[in-house]
């Protein structure tokens, strides 16, 4: 089984699980955001380079595409007790083998042992930058794409980790 069923059979058990004890008192949230954007650089001098990984196809070469900067996300949140939370966040978007394969961009759980200490696991999207929670909601940004001397530095843009905060 590929690692992208797997993942995949992991959130659908993991929402399956979560909307149990949560279907009672509508502790469960879906949501999602979406950008379709158009790009063309009309330029013969110049091509437009959006990410790190794409790779032009010459100078006055390329035609106008959706491609760059559309993406489509859906979230799901859940509070399964007063202690534990759960979140899971599927996107799609072109990637750098140019297909827009969904990917798993949050998937953890987090439990509060109390208001000032908590333990999550899982997935979470890169705390790096200012605008890290909102950098691929295009609506949220007053600019079409984060800045790339900053935002391009790394391709990475979550972490499967374990996390313990204490406020």
């Amino acid at each position: 089984m590929s690692s992208f069923k797997k993942t995949g059979a992991a959130l659908a058990s993991c929402l399956a699980i979560a909307s149990l004890p949560a279907m009672a008192d509508n502790s469960i949230k879906f949501s999602g955001f979406g950008s379709l954007a158009l790009t063309h650089m009309s330029s013969d001098q110049a091509d437009f380079k959006g990410a790190f990984a794409d790779v032009p196809n010459g100078a006055g070469r390329s035609a106008a595409t959706s491609a760059k900067d559309s993406r489509l996300a859906l979230q799901v949140d859940a509070a399964l007790s007063e202690q534990l939370d759960f979140v899971g966040q599927v996107m799609t978007r072109q990637n750098r083998f140019n297909n827009y394969k969904p990917s798993i961009e949050m998937l953890n759980l987090k439990y509060s042992f109390s208001k000032s200490t908590s333990l999550r696991v899982g997935r979470i999207a890169h705390p790096f930058f200012l605008a890290s929670d909102t950098r691929l909601i295009g609506f949220a940004n007053t600019f079409a794409r984060g800045p790339s001397e900053v935002y391009n530095q790394s391709q990475i843009y979550n972490s499967d980790v374990v996390q313990l905060s204490h406020r």
